[in-house]
């Protein structure tokens, strides 16, 4: 069985890695979603939004890093990216601010959790991933295609495109300019105002 080592794969394999990420994210998201379908419902909304916090976590986070560390040794440090202790004032004024406008709990959970995932996977460790074969805008292409494309597969094809690809490429210019953090604010305001607009 040959395992890949850190410098030793192609820019081929790099791109495969990033869609069987994806894939499996998805996968292992869809699988807690199932889960939770069969569950009975006693709290309905409080039981989904913990299932599906479980599931993205797993699938966007822990197994990725798991993945990417056992395959080809990928050493994937949160501090050299993440700045906590940023990321906890933001989430904090943020959530008192969004409390204070009356905006309910789950409303304001489930984007940040959306949010936080996402851009783990994709501004953290595919970006990082991409980074070591290919240049930063070839690396952004790539991660707003897979982002854009086959992440949100079930949407509209040219929706996606239209809409996803273009906020992939500023969420990816965030994370370059700012950091981890600021990306996964940006994202979670962005799904928080999404959602109120749409419904």
């Amino acid at each position: 069985m040959n395992i890949l080592k850190i410098n030793s794969y192609s820019k081929i394999e790099s791109i495969f890695l990033c869609l069987a990420l994806t894939i499996l994210a998805v996968f292992i998201l869809n699988v807690g979603s199932l889960f939770m379908i069969l569950l009975p419902i006693a709290n309905g909304n409080k039981l989904q939004l913990i299932g599906a916090g479980v599931s993205m976590i797993l699938g966007f986070i822990l197994i990725p890093v798991l993945v990417l560390k056992s395959l080809i040794g990928f050493n994937y440090s949160i501090l050299n990216i993440f700045n906590l202790k940023r990321f906890l004032i933001y989430t904090i004024i943020i959530f008192i601010v969004l409390s204070l406008c009356s905006i309910n709990i789950e409303e304001i959970i489930h984007p940040f959790i959306v949010a936080t995932c996402e851009e783990f996977l994709f501004r953290g460790l595919m970006f990082s991933l991409l980074l070591n074969k290919f240049t930063k805008f070839k690396s952004i292409v790539i991660g707003s295609l897979i982002f854009s494309l086959l992440l949100h597969l079930n949407g509209n094809f040219v929706g996606n495109f239209l809409t996803k690809f273009p906020s992939s490429i500023i969420l990816y210019l965030v994370r370059d300019k700012f950091g981890l953090p600021e990306a996964i604010i940006t994202h979670w305001l962005y799904n928080l105002f999404i959602t109120k607009l749409l419904y």
